[in-house]
């Protein structure tokens, strides 16, 4: 059951604005699960919006803060905060040192390092400046959320960190695997002369349109996409990986021969089949892909970036 187009985002001053007066007492968990499945779907539908609301603000947050402070991480800006290899965040984590990320599966899991190191801090951080009721807030509508959830879904919804953590693991990891694969269509493409990595990054930085695509699925559009775009087998640095974009899913386009952009073939985004459709209610995407003020989005900071990144630590040299 999908709730129909997302509604705009409010601006981040006014939901803060409100705060939780504003916003209305929320149910108890115990009330929504009494209710008949009609009654919590419109309850929950209702409160959906209030839901990505408040993530998006946290998330936007914490990217900016993770693109503000990374030149105190030379020389990539990236943290090694142990988050990938051992599910902690170090006090006081170290940089990723130079030549240390030589491939695309490092690259992700430096980046996704560094910001869940930033999403830890800007969370302890807005407990202790304010707005203080927001990750309480959080918490108690994903209690309600939790509730209905199916199992493998619930260890998402557990708290707020581990929320926004999916949301901004899943912009980190999209935006490195669409990088690699575009950089690898590029690499084959036959125009006259062969892209240099400052030409490819100019292509990529005009590419951000397929992961704002991506980042607007619905969670019950998710797996279905992801069948379509992605392979078991080794990936882009010969390790094996349960799964990585197949480059026959891109398209280069070209005038004159020159690339422009890469796109997704469109047919990749059609509506999941009724079989696929294995989740009760429709969620927003991902709760990075808006900005809740009027700059840009965490999403569109994150492929920005990586693209940069990429630049930066030699992988879009031709190999």
């Amino acid at each position: 059951m999908t709730s129909g187009p997302a509604r705009p985002p409010r601006r981040r001053r006014d939901i803060l604005a409100l705060g939780p007066t504003g916003l209305g007492p929320l149910p108890s968990a115990d009330a929504v699960a009494a209710m008949t499945d009609s009654e919590r779907h419109h309850t929950l539908e209702g409160l959906r919006g209030q839901l990505y609301d408040l993530a998006s603000v946290v998330a936007d947050r914490a990217v900016q803060r993770a693109w503000q402070q990374r030149h105190r991480y030379p020389p990539y800006g990236l943290v090694r905060s142990l988050f990938t290899q051992m599910r902690v965040v170090a006090d006081e984590p170290g940089a990723y040192e130079e030549r240390s990320i030589t491939g695309f599966t490092d690259l992700g899991k430096a980046l996704v390092d560094t910001l869940v190191f930033h999403l830890d801090r800007e969370l302890a951080f807005i407990r202790e400046k304010g707005p203080r009721w927001l990750p309480g807030r959080l918490a108690d509508l994903l209690t309600l959320f939790r509730e209905d959830a199916r199992p493998d879904a619930q260890a998402r919804l557990r708290d707020p960190f581990s929320f926004l953590y999916g949301g901004l693991h899943f912009g980190a990891s999209t935006s490195v695997q669409a990088v690699e694969v575009m950089n690898r269509l590029l690499d084959d493409h036959q125009g006259d002369p062969r892209l240099d990595p400052e030409a490819k990054a100019a292509v990529l930085h005009a590419s951000i349109r397929v992961v704002h695509q991506l980042a607007t699925l619905n969670l019950a559009d998710i797996p279905a996409v992801y069948r379509r775009l992605t392979s078991g087998g080794d990936g882009p640095d010969g390790g094996p990986v349960s799964s990585w974009f197949r480059p026959e899913c891109f398209v280069v386009d070209a005038r004159d021969d020159v690339p422009r952009r890469v796109d997704l073939r469109p047919e990749l985004l059609a509506a999941v089949e009724p079989e696929d459709q294995e989740i009760r209610y429709a969620t927003r995407g991902c709760p990075a892909r808006y900005s809740p003020t009027e700059g840009p989005g965490a999403i569109t900071v994150l492929w920005h970036w990586c693209v940069d990144l990429a630049g930066d630590t030699g992988l879009l040299i031709a190999r």
